[in-house]
């Protein structure tokens, strides 16, 4: 899965240097969900590395951590919540179009249906 250029280093992956990872959850622009009211997902190529990840990120004031072991869970559960918006604005742009259609107010469908418990 990685893959590292090493023509500018003699720098050997898991022997020289290790990697910590953690997705990017903060939206620009939204000052509800930031740095400290959110979880950050953090995790690294091997425990010790995770262990420094978790050290250096506790430092922050606050911060929720949620520790996952293996890199590739933290990059795909941004793609699960990345896409999980983009279908939630492409549904309520079709619902937008039918309200247009139907002659219906849009913000007043979606005022009604924000009434039903999650």
């Amino acid at each position: 899965m990685y893959s590292f250029n090493r023509k500018n280093s003699n720098k050997i992956y898991n022997k020289d240097f290790f990697v910590g990872y953690s997705p990017e959850r903060i939206n620009p622009g939204d000052r509800i969900h930031t740095l400290n009211t959110i979880t950050k997902i953090v995790s690294a190529d091997n425990n010790k590395t995770l262990k420094k990840v978790i050290d250096i990120y506790s430092l922050i004031e606050n911060i929720k951590l949620k520790p996952v072991n293996d890199m590739k869970i933290a990059e795909l559960s941004k793609m699960v919540e990345n896409t999980q918006r983009d279908i939630n604005i492409a549904f309520i742009n079709e619902i937008a179009k039918l309200c247009h259609k139907i002659g219906v107010d849009t913000n007043d469908v979606i005022e009604a249906a924000a009434t039903k418990w999650c």
